[in-house]
């Protein structure tokens, strides 16, 4: 019956393993250095919550029992795909915002000088920054929330699939005319 919150934990053991990983290499500062606009750490606030959320609501549905709380399980978990989609979008508005901020230094710059193309570089490499790692926040939040959830779902349906057999009544058969 744990079987799903089981593969949960585990997903989830082995992505506080990666990000361990991630932060001992140094990965959550250079974001911090590159992402002015702080989205990605949004994103990733997002994102844990909707994990743990989701872990809550694994747990809570492994233990149900009634069918109409079972129901109950399975419409609130639609908030679960919706916050997927949005870390995805939000990546994507984050590099749209990190490449206007990259080309917005180039209109009526003299390449012909030296220090003013070195600051025009700098300036677009660090909305290149921003547009990256949005992106790759974003696009892997909704892979780790859109694995979750999926897991969620399909547990969600099977166990309604059998508590909705379980429970069926006898209906009499009604003839016409009678």
């Amino acid at each position: 019956m744990m079987f799903a919150f089981l593969r949960w934990f585990l997903f989830v053991v082995i992505v506080g393993v990666g990000c361990s990983m991630a932060t001992y290499a140094g990965v959550p500062k250079m974001i911090y250095e590159a992402d002015s606009t702080m989205l990605s750490f949004v994103i990733i606030t997002a994102c844990v919550g909707m994990s743990l959320r989701c872990g809550f609501f694994t747990y809570k549905a492994s233990e149900e029992k009634d069918l109409d709380k079972l129901r109950e399980l399975d419409i609130s978990k639609e908030t679960g795909w919706v916050t997927a989609n949005l870390c995805s979008q939000i990546g994507l508005v984050g590099t749209v915002i990190g490449f206007i901020m990259a080309l917005r230094g180039l209109h009526g710059v003299d390449f012909s000088d030296t220090l003013a193309t070195q600051h025009v570089m700098s300036a677009m490499a660090g909305g290149i920054g921003v547009a990256l790692w949005t992106t790759l926040v974003g696009q892997g939040s909704r892979i780790i929330l859109t694995l979750q959830y999926s897991n969620l779902s399909q547990y969600v349906e099977q166990k309604l699939l059998k508590l909705g057999n379980d429970s069926t009544m006898e209906v009499e058969p009604c003839i016409d005319g009678e």
